[in-house]
């Protein structure tokens, strides 16, 4: 057990000098890629945080809006940055995707890292006062009774609520 103590204070004590080695992160700009235009809900959250984390890092963070493609633009924008985490980006799980499951992607969703959620974008299914049904099973039967029929309107093909709206479609 006593050897086992002294190991571990040497690691510890070596651990503690190595981390002094490197300079301390961040030390420069920060730079937060939103692949979307000014004014959405992503853009919106990535603006209402940073006056948070300057404070809290103590370095300037901009927000740059590069839309396009779904979120595809920015997201290889980002892809196309050093690794060195001063440059991160704002996006909702489909920016990440709609290249890899639409298009001929340079990349796999594994060549982005997760480092946490900020926001909920719930989804709503609305429709006039005065359509015929008044139910999610009404509405369900209604569609199916009358193929074509039924328009959804959504943010655009590979937004989050085209997949909502895509998926719902299969599942019902």
């Amino acid at each position: 057990m006593k050897k086992f103590l002294i190991v571990l204070t040497v690691s510890v004590l070596l651990c503690g000098t190595i981390s002094y080695a490197y300079a301390e992160f961040p030390d420069k700009q920060i730079t937060i890629i939103v692949p979307y235009s000014a004014g959405g809900g992503n853009d919106i959250g990535a603006r209402l945080m940073v006056p948070y984390l300057q404070e809290e890092l103590g370095v300037s963070i901009v927000v740059t809006n590069k839309p396009g493609g779904g979120g595809q633009v920015g997201s290889r924008l980002l892809l196309s940055e050093k690794a060195d985490g001063y440059t991160l980006l704002m996006a909702s799980f489909p920016a990440t995707i709609t290249g890899i499951l639409l298009a001929d992607a340079p990349y796999t969703i594994d060549d982005f890292d997760y480092i946490c959620g900020q926001q909920e974008d719930p989804r709503m299914l609305i429709t006039s006062s005065n359509a015929p049904f008044k139910t999610l099973e009404e509405f369900i039967s209604y569609a199916k009774e009358n193929p074509g029929l039924i328009t959804v309107s959504n943010a655009g093909t590979g937004s989050s609520s085209w997949f909502s709206a895509l998926a719902f479609e299969l599942m019902a």
